[in-house]
């Protein structure tokens, strides 16, 4: 990521920082109303220090050095023992004053525009955007100052990771114990309990991803202790993009040496037949729980014996080291690639349906063939191909080894044919050929970019502009789902919905609403006519892929 990416996120955060500043000072003036009436005085006390504690950080990273000041001299303050209560109070007062100055003079000097275009309601993300999330790994964020999480996801996400960010604690563990976390960077100072605590109960999990304290405290008392419970790095707020980045990579780095000297091939390089087990079990668990469907493939070395028993078998370890080298280069990187035996590879595709798979395969296929392996550091060049079987999860039922042998049966396929080619499982492709689809929605864009991923997937997609016309097409079909949006002309979505689920011949068909309508009123009466899900716009092709797969 480049300079000026940078900073466009920083000046984006400024904006956020600055919008949502006045809401902070009237929270903890709220918070001093209950310190003063109210018997939590402790819990009020400590949720007042936080507010400054947080300009303090967010403000130095974001280049507002003066408020920052401010929110360190504050807390300082704040954190001593105060006999009289009114005290504390006045001193509160006085640094909510201050800090409000000092952020009006801010305003003055540089208009607040409004939060980036991308937040903006009503815009659609392409599909492009929801490809390849996971790319360097996944972190999970644990801090309490929002704005600082939303500077981490943005910057961390253009560096190629995928953002997991909680600013409750006991959330933090349940995303630890389900999801598949890389590094967990944890605030030391939260709402609800403190960072030192917080990473105990995580040690108690057994898990192996490593941490990264993010504090405001300086003092090297609390650096020694973090570092004494076992965090893999400390550091301090204010902190540099760069330098944070440089030390996120460090630490992955060297958790990643330790881990690869255990899960990789020694002569490919590639993962070994065992951590796919692993690995797979993982993806079927989300599978089960979100319908996030994964795919494998098994590569195999066309006519591999012949090149071991005429060059030799030094010669066949050159060629397995370059092939795996060849799929890590021109693989994506969210896909991941493991040596079965001999010369026997799988590829695993996370959140990629079969027919997606194909399409990647695809193109390693053509890649393969325009450089002919010239990249084999031999004396002599050795032409050869590989053939390639497909399978894709099709239940929480089925397991692992039920889904290796679908794979494992589509090359047996390939071989008899001909080798040399691709082939999917044909009995999960039928399946998916036979669904049929019905859009109904007036909105052209939003229309084909919804029919361009669903046809992707293997449906055949059938469309409409018009409600009436759309009810008709249904009767004649008869499609296994209808999508559609609730605001057209003449025949809103609503009376759609009332004529098919009153028809004997279509009041079956499943029916999926995609509206920018929001309220609860419009939502329940959608359901009341019959509908099985709703989507609000904006929304996600890959969300939406999900719902459409659970319904049929």
């Amino acid at each position: 990521m480049d300079d000026q990416k940078i900073a466009e996120i920083m000046e984006k955060s400024k904006q956020s920082f600055l919008n949502n500043i006045e809401d902070k000072i009237h929270n903890t003036i709220i918070n001093l109303f209950y310190y003063n009436y109210s018997n939590s005085k402790e819990k009020r006390k400590k949720e007042i220090i936080n507010f400054f504690h947080g300009i303090k950080g967010t403000a130095a990273t974001l280049g507002f050095s003066n408020l920052s000041a401010l929110g360190e001299e504050y807390e300082e303050i704040l954190e001593k023992q105060y006999n009289n209560e009114q005290e504390f109070i006045l001193t509160v007062i006085e640094g909510l004053s201050l800090i409000y100055k000092n952020y009006q003079s801010l305003l003055t000097k540089k208009p607040v525009e409004q939060i980036a275009e991308s937040s903006k309601e009503g815009k659609v993300l392409s599909e492009s955007q929801y490809t390849n999330l996971t790319t360097s790994g996944t972190i999970l964020v644990i801090d309490d100052d929002v704005e600082l999480l939303e500077l981490l996801e943005r910057v961390l996400r253009e560096y190629g990771y995928q953002i997991l960010i909680t600013s409750v604690p006991e959330e933090g563990i349940k995303i630890l114990e389900e999801e598949n976390i890389d590094l967990v960077l944890l605030d030391v100072m939260l709402a609800e309990t403190d960072g030192f605590t917080l990473f105990k109960k995580i040690n108690q999990l057994g898990l192996e991803q490593p941490t990264i304290f993010l504090s405001g405290k300086t003092d090297v008392e609390n650096k020694v202790k973090g570092l004494e419970l076992g965090t893999d790095d400390y550091i301090t707020k204010p902190f540099d993009i760069k330098e944070l980045k440089a030390r996120i990579e460090r630490v992955l780095a060297q958790h990643n040496n330790f881990k690869n000297r255990i899960i990789k091939d020694q002569l490919t390089d590639a993962y070994t037949k065992n951590y796919f087990h692993e690995r797979a079990r993982e993806e079927k668990e989300r599978f089960s729980r979100g319908d996030k469907r994964f795919s494998i493939a098994f590569l195999d070395l066309d006519d591999f014996k012949r090149i071991n028993d005429t060059y030799g078998h030094l010669v066949g370890d050159e060629i397995l080291k370059g092939f795996a080298e060849f799929l890590y280069q021109n693989l994506r990187k969210i896909d991941q690639v493991y040596r079965f035996g001999g010369d026997e590879f799988l590829v695993l595709f996370p959140e990629t349906t079969v027919q997606e798979a194909y399409q990647v395969l695809e193109r390693l296929k053509e890649e393969f063939k325009a450089n002919k392996f010239s990249n084999l550091n031999l004396d002599k060049k050795i032409e050869f191909d590989f053939s390639s079987g497909l399978a894709e999860i099709s239940s929480p039922k089925e397991s692992i080894e039920q889904l290796l042998d679908k794979a494992d049966q589509a090359l047996y396929k390939v071989k008899q044919q001909g080798k040399g080619d691709i082939e999917i499982n044909s009995e999960l492709i039928a399946k998916e050929r036979d669904k049929k689809i019905l859009i109904v929605d007036d909105e052209d864009v939003i229309a084909d970019l919804v029919k361009t991923r669903l046809t992707s997937l293997g449906y055949n997609i059938q469309y409409s502009n018009n409600g009436q016309q759309g009810i008709e097409l249904a009767k004649d079909l008869q499609p296994d789902l209808m999508i559609i949006d609730l605001m057209m002309p003449k025949l809103n979505g609503f009376e759609v919905i009332r004529q098919l689920k009153n028809n004997a011949e279509t009041k079956n068909i499943k029916i999926i609403v995609l509206s920018s309508k929001k309220s609860d009123q419009d939502i329940d009466r959608c359901f009341e006519l019959g509908a099985d899900d709703y989507i609000p716009k904006p929304f996600s092709l890959a969300e939406l892929e999900n719902r459409v797969k659970r319904l049929i």
